[in-house]
Formats: C-alpha cells, structure tokens, sequence
C-alpha cells in the first residue's frame, strides 16, 4: 500500500517529528527514458505500519513511494489514466474509483492512534476512516492480523457489473448493495464492488 509524499524527503522529516520510523530508501535505478542509469523512483517502508522492511517478505507492506520527475510527471499520469477511465466507460466493470482499503488490525486502538498521527491533519470522519485527498478512504476494522482485509471499488451500475462477473464467473458472494469478485479467482483477495 503506496502512500506519494509531497516531498519525500519533508515528508521523513516530518513523520520523523511525529515519531513514525521509516526504513533505508530503495530507490529503482534504470534506463531511463534519457537513455542513462537513473533513479526511477525511490521506496521507504513506513516501519509501525509493515511487518517487513522487504516488500517480498512482507504481509502488509505500507510504503511511500516518489517518482523521479525525469522519469514520470505523476500528475499527467494520473490525468491520462482518469481520461482512459472515462473514454472506457470504467472497463466492462464500469469502475468509477477505488472508494475505500479496509485495513485489519489486531490491536484497533493502538492502530487507530497510529493512523491519525501519519494521516495528521485529516480527521477521521468516523472513530476509525479517513478520507485522504481524493484518494480511497482507509478504515480501520478489528482483525486477527494485520493487513489489508478489502478493496472496495464504486462502480457506475453494480447490475452491469454482476451480469460481467456471472458471465466470466468470477461473481463471489452477493449482499444488498454490494458483490464481490470470487477470491479464489484473485489470489484470494477480497474486493468488493459497490454503486453509486
């Protein structure tokens, strides 16, 4: 889970300030669009939120994440991308957005105090969701582990949505106003498809 800083290297002093640790920078260096060695982009893992300095051994992994600004404008990306979305009508699941990644945490309250000091100053809107920038929501629910429980993703007609699952048969479980992709076709992951 990728969080992008305003300035990494702010944005590690200042959840340094907040006494959030963070792990070496790992930084992706390649041929670059230049045709010279660059750094792509650079990774920190956020330490009290990832089991694993190492995404590859990691069961929740939370991280920022910077992009070299010679290599990709993040923000013409992004608007690229949004325009493809909408040209496309969201795909044949009709996606809008991812709305919200539920987190698990096995000590709720601790997390939750965790959370409010990196998200600081966005408040939770409820005692355990934030809404960050125009970005998913994240919400905190009690689990026997810690990690990433559910995707949920607003799409623009859920019936759209189930008739292409059901089709493909990929159609998990179903509950009012919501249905989920089957987990045993994705990994085991739990996403689940809402409407407007």
């Amino acid at each position: 889970f990728a969080f992008e800083p305003s300035g990494l290297e702010e944005s590690l002093s200042e959840l340094n300030r907040r006494g959030i640790t963070s792990g070496e920078r790992r930084p992706l260096i390649a041929v670059g669009p230049d045709g010279a060695m660059n750094t792509l982009w650079t990774n920190v893992t956020l330490r009290q939120f990832s089991d694993a300095d190492n995404p590859a051994n990691a069961t929740l992994h939370i991280f920022l994440s910077e992009y070299n600004p010679s290599y990709v404008n993040v923000e013409e990306r992004r608007s690229r991308l949004r325009k493809q979305l909408v040209e496309r009508s969201g795909g044949p699941l009709g996606v809008l957005e991812v709305k919200e990644v539920i987190i698990g945490a096995t000590e709720l309250q601790l997390a939750r105090r965790l959370w409010q000091r990196l998200l600081d100053p966005a408040r939770s809107a409820t005692s355990n969701t934030w809404q960050v920038g125009n970005g998913p929501a994240i919400h905190l629910v009690s689990a026997a582990e810690n990690g990433i429980q559910t995707i949920v993703i607003r799409v623009a007609s859920l019936d759209r949505a189930k008739t292409f699952l059901r089709d493909k048969q990929l159609l998990g479980a179903e509950s009012d106003g919501q249905a989920a992709i089957d987990p045993s076709k994705v990994g085991g992951l739990d996403i689940r498809l809402v409407g407007k």
